[in-house]
């Protein structure tokens, strides 16, 4: 990284907490961390090599995916957040970008640089996550748990199944606001040929009260 990163303290900070949280996993769909550390001021990370393709630049072609690969990278993603989670660990920015593939298209979760250990009081402060994929209970700084990600998931699912986002809006803000005022919108009203059953796995996922979501990995 940068050498510029290495004299901000908090930026290493966060580094080490995501670079230490990412090597305690060691589960096929979580990206494998090598080693990482600080060299002559200098921030790095070896992590390993995947060639099968990134989920946000999938998505990023503008059209709807495949329903069952969809299913195929969803099952992987969540059986790695539930890995994390059997050892405490909450990702805190599931979104695209932090979704890739292996040449046998077997998706791994990566960056865990806004997550936390809920028995260490590890949460960072103020709202963090991606405005498009962001839980509503993180926007309004109230606890969240494995059901915070599982939304994320939603989020990021209901995007690749329907070429858009849940919530748009001009600003980051914006979105924010629609998340909170309105609930998301149906998988069906953007696109004509989803599997009713799919459509309420995520429309589940993605509902705005926490207890009204799949309780955990498992029942997702």
């Amino acid at each position: 990284m940068l050498s510029s990163y290495g004299e901000d303290p908090e930026f290493v900070a966060n580094f080490r907490r995501e670079a230490q949280a990412a090597a305690a996993l060691n589960h096929p769909n979580v990206v494998q961390i090598y080693s990482f550390g600080i060299e002559q001021g200098q921030p790095y990370i070896v992590m390993e090599l995947l060639t099968g393709g990134r989920f946000d630049a999938m998505i990023a072609r503008g059209e709807p995916l495949d329903q069952a690969l969809v299913v195929k990278i969803a099952v992987d993603v969540a059986e790695g957040l539930n890995a994390a989670n059997a050892i405490g660990l909450i990702h805190g920015d599931v979104k695209p970008e932090n979704v890739l593939l292996d040449s046998n298209g077997t998706a791994k979760v990566l960056d865990f640089g806004l997550a936390y250990f809920r028995d260490k009081d590890q949460k960072p402060e103020g709202i963090w996550g991606t405005a498009y994929y962001i839980a509503p209970e993180k926007v309004r700084s109230q606890p969240s748990d494995a059901r915070s990600d599982i939304y994320s998931l939603g989020a990021t699912l209901f995007h690749a199944l329907s070429g858009q986002p849940p919530f748009e809006g001009k600003t980051p803000l914006d979105v924010i606001k629609a998340r909170l005022t309105r609930p998301a919108p149906k998988l069906s009203e953007v696109r004509s040929d989803i599997r009713p059953e799919l459509e309420t796995i995520i429309a589940r996922s993605l509902e705005a009260e926490p207890l009204r979501r799949y309780p955990n990995y498992q029942s997702l």
